[in-house]
Formats: C-alpha cells, sequence, structure tokens
C-alpha cells in the first residue's frame, strides 16, 4: 500500500493519516486512530462517546470525503430510527470536542486529522474532481488579517478556509 503526503507535519504521520491518501490506502487505520482518539478526549474530559456519536463519527471517517448530515441520518437510520435533532447534537458535540470540522462551502463533515493541535483554525484543500479533502496542519492566522481585524476591534475565535482545486491523482488521471 502506497500512501503519498504533500507535508511532513509530525502529528499526523503519527497518526497515519495522508494528507491526500492513494486510491489503495489502508483507510481503515485512519478510522480506527480517530476512534481511539475521540475515546481518550472524552474520557479526559469526563464525557461520554455514546454509542450514537461513536457511530456518527465512525461514518464520518469511512474516507476522506466529507459527508452531509442527511446522508448521516440515512444511514444511521437503518441501524435504528432516529430523529434529525439527535444526529445535530452529536455532530456538535463531537464539533465543540476537536473531532470533526463542518465545511461550510459543502454544507458536510469531515474528521479532524489534526486533533493534537486542538482548538485550532481549519484549513483544507478540497478536490473538486473526487471530493478528496486535506486538512492542513494547524497554521496561524495570516497576520495582515489578524491585524486588520483587531484595527475594527473584532477578536477572531476560529477560522476556516477552504482551497477547492484537484489533487494531485486526480490530475495525474486528467486527460
Amino acid at each position: 500500500m502506497r500512501d503519498h503526503t504533500t507535508t511532513a507535519d509530525p502529528d499526523q504521520q503519527q497518526a497515519g493519516i495522508p494528507l491526500f491518501p492513494s486510491p489503495d490506502h489502508a483507510h481503515h487505520r485512519c478510522r480506527n486512530a480517530a476512534l481511539q482518539h475521540a475515546a481518550r478526549v472524552c474520557k479526559s474530559h469526563g464525557l461520554r462517546l455514546t454509542r450514537l456519536r461513536r457511530q456518527t463519527l465512525e461514518m464520518i471517517w469511512k474516507s476522506h470525503r466529507p459527508v452531509k448530515a442527511y446522508a448521516l441520518l440515512a444511514q444511521l437510520s437503518v441501524q435504528r430510527k432516529l430523529a434529525p435533532p439527535s444526529l445535530y447534537r452529536a455532530l456538535h458535540f463531537l464539533e465543540q470536542q476537536g473531532l470533526i470540522h463542518r465545511l461550510r462551502s459543502t454544507r458536510s463533515f469531515i474528521g479532524c486529522s489534526h486533533p493534537a493541535t486542538t482548538p485550532h483554525s481549519g484549513q483544507f484543500l478540497i478536490c473538486i474532481r473526487c471530493d478528496t479533502v486535506a486538512e492542513l496542519p494547524g497554521l496561524p492566522i495570516t497576520p495582515g488579517t489578524q491585524r486588520t481585524a483587531t484595527s475594527l476591534g473584532f477578536a477572531i475565535d476560529r477560522a476556516t478556509v477552504e482551497f477547492l482545486g484537484q489533487c494531485q491523482t486526480c490530475r495525474t488521471l486528467a486527460p
């Protein structure tokens, strides 16, 4: 199995999560690492990783592609009757614990590839051909943006930046 990584981020490499995984990527390792990390986070904060929260996180980590809430609801409803507010509470919990990110441009959710840097500003590379999403390491907000916000009396709590383009695999396969 070959995974290509476009960064030398030690946290991400230690977790075995490549930025843009190759098509033959052993994704179960990413999912298992995310679930183990979630269990540790919840235990260390005295919180419960309920069955619904765990199942939701597991379904989000089925791939490196974002998933919409209603797709999650449909998948989870196969196993049991589930009302949308229950799912949204689970998603909110996972997001608050730094285990997932909400991608505003696609109205979807993706697992956090850099949970050790919680909380952090999310910066994502989103492939418009295969829908794969890569989370960049927690980089600071640009100094210019920070200065401008401060001069306007605005305090930035968090920022999400989404870059749309094509991953290396799709660019290689493109005609």
